[in-house]
């Protein structure tokens, strides 16, 4: 009597083989991986241009080419509620993310002070009074660590355009001070309109 016909076997991975494939799988990625490693040097960042107010990681030095509104950056004097960041009007053109400083005290100023770290190379503004203002004049200093960057005297409906070097500037300080006379302290608004740092 003959032996039943045995079935034709079919080629295929056992067990065993597929945990060394998956070995071999492993290990490639991983020389893969080192090989990145080593090519892409330590804190590279991503290429591209970043837009206005990328800032990147906190406390991270902005590279050659980063665009920042000022307002976005830490104040220093926090305390004053009358110092605030928002769209401005100057000469009836409008200044997204400005920064307004409402002179309320008797002395007539009012000042915004930001830590900048001394990692941004050039701001860039136009300073002027709210067209809502009632002030005739008005005095604009900038301020790089104590040392004065740029004075400006400013009317409504008399803006200017200025650009400044920050270069190693830690605290940058805005006065604007209403000249005697001028007007009453609680109706005087000078305007950073769109202030940008760059790095």
């Amino acid at each position: 009597m003959s032996p039943p016909p045995v079935a034709d076997e079919k080629p295929g991975v056992s067990g065993v083989d597929r945990v060394a494939l998956l070995g071999v799988v492993a290990a490639l990625l991983g020389i893969v991986v080192s090989l990145v490693a080593w090519l892409v040097p330590d804190g590279a960042a991503p290429t591209g241009s970043p837009g206005v107010g990328t800032t990147g990681a906190v406390g991270a030095p902005p590279g050659t080419g980063t665009v920042v509104r000022l307002g976005e950056l830490p104040r220093v004097n926090t305390d004053n509620p009358f110092v605030t960041v928002g769209s401005a009007s100057l000469g009836g053109r409008a200044f997204p993310e400005s920064i307004t400083l409402q002179i309320v005290d008797a002395a007539g100023s009012a000042y915004a002070e930001f830590d900048v770290g001394g990692q941004f190379r050039e701001l860039t503004a136009t300073l002027g009074m709210s067209d809502t203002a009632v002030a005739k004049t008005a005095q604009f200093v900038i301020s790089g660590d104590g040392k004065s960057l740029v004075t400006v005297t400013a009317r409504p409906g008399a803006s200017r355009a200025v650009k400044l070097d920050l270069a190693g500037v830690s605290r940058l300080r805005v006065t604007v001070s209403v000249f005697p006379g001028g007007a009453a302290p609680c109706c005087a608004s000078g305007v950073v309109g769109s202030p940008v740092l760059r790095g």
